[in-house]
C-alpha cells in the first residue's frame, strides 16, 4: 500500500484497505491514537527529499476471515547518498476509531449479532 503523498493510486483496489480516519490522518479534537500512517508518509517524504533511497512498506494485518484490517504494519528503511544508514522506522498502527460513548474501538474486530463482520463474500 502506497499513500498518495508517495505516488500511490487511490483508484487501484490492490493499493487500498479500509481504515479509520484516525489510523490514516491527524484528527482534530480526537484523543490521541499515537502515530498514524500520515506521520510515517511525512517521514519517508522527508528522507527522499534529502536524497535517501527508501524501501517503504505498509502491510495490512487481518484477523481470521475478516475483510477489514486490525492493524497496519509500517516499515521504512533508507540509505543516504553516501551509503550510510538513513531512515529506519517500524510501527504497528491500530485501525481504531474513537467515540465518547464507547472509547477506542478497532474496526478489524467488529461483531454484530455475535458474528464477526465484515467478512468476504457478504451479501
Amino acid at each position: 500500500m502506497l499513500g498518495a503523498a508517495l505516488g500511490g493510486d487511490g483508484r487501484n483496489l490492490a493499493n487500498l484497505a479500509t481504515c479509520s480516519r484516525a489510523a490514516n490522518f491527524y484528527v482534530k479534537g480526537e484523543k490521541g491514537l499515537g502515530h498514524n500512517m500520515r506521520y510515517f508518509e511525512e517521514q519517508v517524504v522527508a528522507a527522499i527529499g534529502l536524497g535517501q533511497r527508501v524501501r517503504y512498506t505498509v502491510t495490512p494485518q487481518y484477523r481470521g476471515p475478516r475483510t477489514v484490517p486490525v492493524t497496519f504494519e509500517m516499515k521504512a528503511s533508507g540509505v543516504t547518498k553516501y551509503g550510510t544508514p538513513g531512515i529506519n522506522l517500524y510501527e504497528v498502527v491500530p485501525n481504531s476509531v474513537y467515540s465518547e460513548k464507547y472509547g477506542w474501538r478497532n474496526l478489524g474486530v467488529v461483531f454484530h449479532d455475535n458474528k464477526i463482520e465484515p467478512m468476504g463474500a457478504m451479501s
